[in-house]
């Protein structure tokens, strides 16, 4: 794969007209089907009103939604508050990229649950909307926008570089910075990796797919926030406790990463959350990542 450009990764946007259907149509605006080729940045381009795109490209912020099933919403139909029909209404200044599989032509849509799918079909309520009504409270004036690339029941082999699901991160990462700023990385997983063997060679997957996000994305210093387990089975087995003391340490051994708690939160079953605590981890990310960004900023500052 080509590596990205550093500077100034701005690309000419060509408006290209296609003939689609009138159920073809409706699929892409729903997010539903991905848009043909030429319709992709079109369907972007067309976004008016809470949803357009800034011209400013440091006025539109985006984050990569990384990690299993907790980050993409673990809710299932069976919970309370799977997903509400409030929660399907689109938020103002808040866009993600859809996530279809094997996507060619990424596109910007307006921003509403699920953002995420299992199986071809949505997932439940995550944390991934709280996080961005949060994050635009702390910064007026701003866009979010929001790449959702998580997997559930993935081990981190299956989601760092090399993987399919990394390799369309990639692809959606240079398609986000044609019109925006990375400001940094969602991470929350690491039940797959529970085993002897997994939860023993986790923190050295882990830091080395943040070297090589930052690496490939041409970021060095790309903010990268993780979050605990529920650490909802008592006694807590020898492999989730090691996974979770990688995720708590990463702040020690890698620089400009951060760690949230999960504590006090509540299940929905023995792996996921439930509804409000989606909301509260939504809230303690964008809490955890704001301080990141800041401390980068404030550094960056005083070497000037």
């Amino acid at each position: 794969m080509k590596a990205m450009r550093s500077y100034p990764l701005v690309l000419a946007l060509g408006l290209v007209t296609c003939s689609v259907s009138a159920v073809e149509k409706a699929n892409v605006e729903s997010g539903q089907a991905e848009p043909k080729a030429g319709h992709a940045e079109k369907q972007s381009r067309k976004l008016t009103g809470d949803w357009q795109i800034p011209e400013d490209k440091s006025k539109f912020h985006v984050f990569l939604l990384m990690g299993q099933s907790n980050m993409a919403g673990g809710l299932k139909p069976r919970h309370k508050g799977y997903l509400l029909e409030e929660d399907k209404i689109p938020v103002p200044h808040i866009l993600m990229i859809p996530q279809h599989k094997n996507m060619t032509k990424p596109f910007w849509k307006p921003a509403a649950h699920p953002l995420h799918l299992r199986g071809g079909r949505g997932c439940g309520f995550g944390l991934g909307l709280p996080f961005a009504k949060r994050y635009l409270e702390k910064n007026p004036g701003v866009t979010v926008g929001l790449v959702p690339l998580a997997s559930g029941g993935k081990n981190i082999g299956r989601l760092n570089k090399g993987s399919k699901i990394y390799e369309d991160g990639m692809l959606k990462a240079e398609f986000a910075a044609r019109h925006g700023i990375i400001k940094g990385v969602l991470w929350h997983q690491g039940e797959s990796d529970r085993g002897p063997q997994g939860s023993l060679a986790y923190e050295g997957k882990l830091h080395g797919m943040i070297a090589d996000l930052r690496k490939d994305l041409q970021i060095p210093n790309l903010p990268f926030v993780v979050g605990d387990l529920g650490g909802f089975t008592k006694p807590t087995p020898e492999g989730i406790a090691r996974v979770r003391a990688v995720l708590r340490s990463l702040p020690e051994k890698v620089p400009h990463t951060g760690f949230v708690e999960s504590a006090g939160l509540k299940r929905s079953d023995r792996a996921h959350f439930d509804r409000p605590s989606y909301v509260e981890l939504g809230h303690r990310y964008c809490d955890e990542i704001v301080r990141v960004i800041r401390e980068l900023e404030s550094d960056k500052g005083g070497a000037e």
